[in-house]
């Protein structure tokens, strides 16, 4: 989570060729939800992408709208 919550709040750059943000504009909840992608492969699904991507799409918006990394 704290992982996550670093790549939303732009604290460290990466490819985001796994990570996508959800672009739709009728997401409940937060602004941070992720795209959920649909995977063949045993291996990715393995990944921390689609394993914790239904864990950070659950949380409250108090929650993932922290102001620092401490207070998430």
């Amino acid at each position: 989570m704290i992982e996550l919550y670093n790549y939303t709040h732009g604290m460290y750059h990466i490819d985001a060729k796994y990570i996508k943000l959800d672009q739709s504009q009728t997401t409940r909840g937060h602004s941070f939800k992720l795209a959920k992608e649909r995977v063949n492969k045993r291996l990715r699904q393995r990944f921390l992408t689609i394993r914790a991507s239904n864990a950070w799409n659950q949380l409250p918006a108090e929650v993932v709208n922290a102001p620092s990394l401490n207070a998430f």
